[in-house]
């Protein structure tokens, strides 16, 4: 399965060496266009060959250099870029002008000493950049990571802030719920309550209709309510006369 970008960044060693060959192969590209425009011979190709693969040997000791540089300051860092990035080319240019002198020239010896560094501010700006380049892109990989690290911390945070707000729902949910059916049961039992209420009353009703009935008044019973209510004495006389034979 072929990998992403986002997956080959990811993987800092391996996006490291896919960047390191393809600036050098860069270089190489660059310099034949260069010798071709020169018209320079064939030898010249393989000298330039050889300077990439040099070069490119060269990096790695600046890297393990420029990680224990990483922590320290800046002015510590770039003080450590330039000198490191000045010797190295110091070093570099001297191999490329011997091989230059010994396949281009025919083994061609220069008069002085300083003939065989010839050209080192070239070499110098050349591992400067190289290593500008990796000191921007890992800052950028920290850049990055931090940021992913923000944007995890504030998801948690808001899962944290909705677990919260779910576990102070969830209370108020059990507890409206209890207030919801506590209210209903009051209810059912205050429409009980009035319905034993009517029904007493209706049974009062019946009771005082039946002692209203219990009054004979002249050998019948008085159908009017408010008689109930009055006392004996105040109820008229029976009527004295008789019958007639």
């Amino acid at each position: 399965m072929p990998m992403t970008l986002n997956e080959l960044i990811r993987d800092r060693g391996r996006f490291f060496w896919v960047l390191n060959i393809a600036g050098w192969s860069g270089y190489v590209l660059t310099a034949y266009l260069g010798a071709l425009a020169h018209e320079k011979p064939d030898s010249y190709i393989a000298v330039i060959m050889a300077m990439a693969v040099a070069g490119f040997l060269l990096t790695i000791p600046m890297r393990l250099l420029y990680r224990r540089l990483w922590e320290r300051s800046p002015v510590t860092i770039g003080a450590g870029v330039i000198v490191t990035s000045y010797f190295l080319a110091f070093g570099w240019r001297w191999f490329s002008n011997t091989l230059y002198y010994e396949w281009v020239k025919g083994g061609w010896q220069p008069e002085g000493l300083m003939d065989y560094v010839g050209g080192v501010m070239g070499s110098f700006y050349i591992l400067l950049c190289w290593s500008g380049l990796y000191f921007g892109i890992k800052y950028y990989q920290q850049l990055q990571d931090q940021t992913e690290r923000t944007l995890h911390a504030t998801a948690a945070a808001h899962q944290a802030q909705l677990k919260m707000l779910r576990y102070q729902l969830n209370p108020h949910f059990l507890f409206n719920t209890l207030n919801a059916i506590s209210t209903l049961i009051l209810d059912g039992a205050n429409e009980t309550a009035d319905f034993a209420d009517f029904d007493a009353t209706q049974t009062g009703d019946v009771t005082d209709t039946a002692q209203i009935w219990s009054y004979p008044i002249d050998g019948h019973c008085c159908s009017t309510p408010a008689i109930s209510n009055c006392p004996a004495h105040t109820l008229p006389a029976r009527s004295s006369t008789s019958t007639p034979p």
